[in-house]
């Protein structure tokens, strides 16, 4: 009997390095909305809050895609005016 019990738990824990590489990297959290500066793979969240909503939700994303966020918000300031 324990020489199952062994084997057992020696099978469940052989996957788990596995799954190790396909979690999602956790990046730096801020409080407003990151611009994309620094390594443009690297991953930066901030705590978003919808508006008249107390659920706050965290926004993940790799710098490049903050900074083309970024240069699209610009883009509209500055049309606008």
């Amino acid at each position: 009997m324990t020489h199952i019990l062994t084997i057992a738990l020696c099978a469940l824990s052989i996957p788990v390095p596995a799954f190790a590489h396909s979690a999602p990297r956790e990046g730096k959290v801020y409080t407003i909305r990151p611009e994309g500066n620094g390594n443009p793979s690297s991953i930066s969240c901030y705590l978003e809050k919808k508006l008249l909503s107390h659920i706050v939700t965290k926004v993940c994303k790799i710098n490049a895609q903050w900074a083309r966020i970024q240069t699209g918000i610009n883009e509209n300031f500055s049309s606008a005016n």
